[in-house]
């Protein structure tokens, strides 16, 4: 069964006078629809998984028996051509499976029970880097490739700032060869290049707000002994003797010569997805992973979660649809649209007429992605009945064809007479109320630091705009209780309200293109329903 995506552009205004200049909210929409296409045997496109978890000693006792579970699972739901591999750290990394075709399932499971132990300290950043390498140098890529990074705690053997930790992966991802000399840029969010697609889907929001989950808590240390402390972007750069060859970064006894040698080969699309257990773990630098690397970052607060988030992962996987997803709008003369109203998660490039920007995350079979924005049009000389303000054209690679591939554009067209005409429109307010919420959490955490009452400004000054506006109650309690949280966590410190807006605001908003986040049902699919209840039935063994 063929699919076909569909798209769509709104505004918040049918008709304006054509005397007049004005600004409107518009609403791009991408649509795939449900289809049934990937259930026949070896029928959906084959994909690539790299699984790096912590075996700290922290993630002992039930834990390390529901990542076991986990890791279980995501084998049990593999087809032979899938590929996948398994990456442990403690005090040092080890490759306890390499990334390999899922043909004996029995014997990749006894590896996981015999190999899989919570011990020791947390070597994250070594392997991490490994995963990477493995992955986006991947020989012989199948056409859907993510890295999921499961934690418990921070990083507490070789690389252990944040920002450290962030800046080689990024360079990794570009396929910098220089990235493990003794300094790396020192960096707190990571861009998404156009090329890295996600092919996850949205995250169950932790309670509390569509931001909810992380406000206040302190950072803790594992509960293990470590000789470093565990602290948040605190960490100086080791000054251990070199490991395995590298040329100035302690990389535990992971073999970076071997890595370097990988980097030759050409670079294959991926993502990283990276799950947060406890209250522990570093939600910034976790979040700024994921945003970095087209990936989302999933904080889980109770054991019984696992099961759901690996089976939104995986389902997200198993229907991907479009990747590498361009928008371009060509705007009619006179008409202007700011580069930082367009809503995307990703880069935007503005030309003379024209809007380009390539979507972060890919999309999945039956995933809306709304993009909202803002226009200028300008008044005319005279009336037109049929105006045409901007052109929507969007061109994909279709994972299962395996080919490029356009949908036909889309006109938005106003009414210029001698009227103007509102319309009300749920979808176009609601995200741009979402837009709002995000560009106001950033910008109250850019001036917090300087002026906490200019922050306490911006957000009351949105939480009243919020509660006036129309959108459905649902989804305007999620918001309400996000700015609440945000208030309330700036009275404890600045400090808290920056790690509630960076650790929950970005990784929740900046990274999906869905209405209603509150709403699972908004960003849920068919596949994703299917192997959440999977995943929780195979727990349940």
């Amino acid at each position: 069964m063929s699919v076909t995506p569909t798209t769509s552009l709104i505004a918040d205004y049918s008709a304006i006078n054509y005397q007049d200049k004005m600004q409107i909210n518009v609403l791009g929409s991408i649509v795939v629809p449900e289809s049934q296409m990937y259930d026949e045997e070896d029928d959906r496109p084959p994909i690539d998984i790299v699984t790096v978890v912590d075996v700290s000693g922290s993630m002992g006792g039930e834990r390390i028996d529901l990542l076991r579970l986990s890791l279980k699972f995501l084998v049990s739901e593999m087809r032979p051509q899938d590929r996948i591999a398994i990456i442990s750290f403690c005090s040092h990394v080890e490759t306890v499976f390499e990334l390999s075709a899922v043909q004996d399932k029995a014997r990749i499971n006894a590896l996981i029970d015999n190999r899989i132990n919570a011990t020791s300290c947390t070597a994250l950043a070594p392997a991490l880097y490994q995963g990477i390498v493995t992955l986006r140098h991947r020989v012989n890529a199948n056409p859907v490739g993510s890295l999921v990074l499961l934690t418990d705690g921070f990083a507490n053997e070789g690389d252990s700032e944040a920002s450290v930790i962030c800046g080689r992966v990024k360079q990794l991802l570009s396929g910098d060869k220089h990235v493990f000399d003794a300094t790396a840029p020192h960096i707190d969010r990571i861009a998404a290049a156009p090329s890295w697609n996600n092919v996850q889907p949205g995250s169950k929001v932790a309670k509390g707000g569509l931001f909810g989950g992380l406000l206040g808590k302190k950072k803790k240390k594992n509960h293990h002994p470590a000789p470093q402390q565990q602290q948040q972007q605190q960490m100086q750069l080791p000054s251990a003797p070199l490991v395995c060859g590298s040329d100035g970064v302690d990389m535990a006894n992971v073999d970076t010569r071997m890595l370097l040698e990988m980097m030759d080969r050409p670079g294959q699309p991926m993502s990283i997805t990276t799950i947060g257990l406890g209250s522990s773990h570093d939600q910034a630098m976790l979040s700024a992973i994921a945003e970095g690397a087209a990936g989302m970052y999933y904080p889980i607060t109770a054991n019984a979660q696992v099961a759901d988030v690996f089976g939104e992962i995986l389902g997200g996987l198993v229907s991907a649809f479009m990747d590498r997803t361009k928008v371009t709008l060509t705007l009619a003369p006179g008409v202007t649209v700011p580069a930082e109203s367009v809503f995307t998660g990703g880069q935007v490039t503005a030309g003379p007429g024209v809007i380009e920007f390539t979507l972060p995350t890919d999309i999945s079979l039956g995933e809306r992605r709304d993009i909202p924005f803002t226009a200028e049009v300008p008044a005319l000389l005279g009336p037109d009945e049929r105006w045409t303000a901007m052109t929507m054209t969007v061109s994909y690679f279709d994972i299962k064809a395996k080919a490029e591939a356009t949908i036909p554009p889309v006109s938005l067209e106003i009414e210029r007479g001698g009227t103007s005409t509102r319309e009300e429109s749920d979808l176009l307010a609601q995200n741009i109320i979402r837009r709002d919420v995000v560009l106001v959490m950033k910008q109250a955490r850019e001036v917090a630091r300087s002026s906490p009452e200019k922050a306490r400004e911006l957000l009351e000054g949105l939480l009243t705009r919020v509660k006036a506006s129309t959108i459905p109650v649902y989804v305007k309690d999620g918001f309400i209780s996000d700015l609440d949280q945000a208030l309330a966590s700036l009275l404890v410190s600045v400090a808290a309200m920056d790690q509630y807006a960076m650790g929950s605001a970005w990784s929740h908003q900046v990274q999906r293109g869905n209405a209603a986040m509150k709403s699972e049902a908004m960003y849920a699919n068919v596949a994703r329903v299917q192997t959440k209840m999977k995943s929780k039935k195979f727990m349940m063994r």
